[in-house]
């Protein structure tokens, strides 16, 4: 992504994307072996410079199991990608989640194998500013290993949250989104979660609008380019009767 004058990436409608892959759940490496550096001849691990960033990923694939798993010789290559350039800002990506996200059976379909001996890496490295991953169908954040590890929103359908202890994994279909990372010259990392589309009717926008105004975060409003004062009448007119017509739980 190209510089702004701050020395920002930045995401411009005329800017040129490059498009790094990373191993997921697929029953063998073929369709990204082109795109391996170095390392063991089973995996695909390699790093990019991104220009004030680094790129390092990890290959978790275990051939026809959901779970991922990092042996000795994954490890130990990882360990020297990361070395190569140390000290510099590096975020690295991997498949299955490493660390537990409460989300019952679904722990079980993660890093499964060397997760431990993964965050004592990445410990010893400095500037390890994400660990991103994906495989969850959600957004969740945890401070792991010394970083802060994140596991993206799905582009299609995502999971249902549910902590409990037997919780079925279930789709939901909540809208899709991802994760976008931006960094300046600083070496400084911020990351956006992006949804995908729009509500689907002023119904929708109306009850968000009455839920965000219950939980008090509701301040300032202000009609932006994405509504008209029109639009924004009618919507907070409809969050008015459906506050009126609302009844908690236990209620009639």
């Amino acid at each position: 992504m190209p510089s702004t004058d701050r020395g920002e990436r930045s995401v411009r409608p005329e800017a040129g994307f490059g498009a790094e892959a990373t191993s997921d759940k697929r029953t063998d490496h073929a369709y990204l072996q082109s795109s391996a550096v170095s390392g063991p001849s089973d995996c695909v691990q390699y790093a990019v410079d991104l220009g004030g960033l680094r790129l390092v990923t990890a290959d978790a694939v275990v051939p026809y199991e959901p779970h991922g798993a990092l042996d000795p010789a994954r490890l130990a290559h990882l360990d020297r990608l990361l070395a190569e350039t140390a000290g510099s800002p590096t975020i690295v990506a991997l498949h299955h989640p490493p660390f537990r996200t409460l989300l019952g059976p679904l722990d079980e379909i993660g890093l499964k194998v060397g997760a431990d001996q993964l965050a004592a890496l990445i410990s010893r490295h400095q500037r390890i500013e994400r660990v991103i991953c994906g495989h969850f169908h959600r957004s969740i954040q945890a401070r792991w290993a010394g970083t802060l590890a994140m596991c993206a929103p799905s582009t299609a359908h995502q999971l249902v949250l549910d902590l409990g202890v037997e919780a079925p994994a279930v789709f939901a279909m909540e809208p899709p989104g991802f994760l976008m990372h931006a960094w300046d010259e600083a070496g400084t990392v911020v990351s956006h979660q992006v949804a995908i589309g729009e509500f689907p009717d002023e119904k929708a926008a109306a009850s968000a609008i009455l839920a965000a105004a219950a939980g008090g975060s509701l301040s300032n409003i202000e009609t932006t380019v994405a509504m008209t004062a029109k639009e924004a009448t009618a919507t907070f007119q409809s969050a008015g009767k459906a506050a009126k017509a609302f009844r908690s739980a236990g209620r009639s």
